[in-house]
């Protein structure tokens, strides 16, 4: 997966998931959250760390955004389940969404 900008979608019937996100560390990425940030932490939901060059840096995102819960992680298999290519983005019981 890449930053980008995706379409959102619903799913054609709802999921039993816990929400969480999908950020890199690149600039969209820092815009999104702040725009996100209380929907966020709103739905307590993770927020999975796909792109960074090193722990540190995620440290300094968890650091700048200390009320979310970041988690590193690959996104191959995100992406692949939910068909989505492109981040960041938001996953509900509902649908994906940007």
């Amino acid at each position: 997966m890449q930053p980008g900008i995706m379409k959102s979608f619903k799913f054609n019937e709802r999921k039993t998931v816990t929400p969480f996100a999908v950020v890199g560390t690149d600039n969209l990425s820092l815009k999104w959250l702040n725009l996100r940030r209380n929907k966020l932490n709103e739905l307590n939901a993770p927020i999975f760390v796909v792109q960074a060059r090193s722990f540190s840096v995620i440290a300094d995102l968890a650091s700048s955004f200390d009320d979310l819960n970041f988690v590193p992680s690959s996104g191959d298999g995100i992406g692949a389940d939910l068909n989505v290519g492109s981040y960041p983005f938001l996953v509900t019981e509902i649908g994906v969404f940007q």
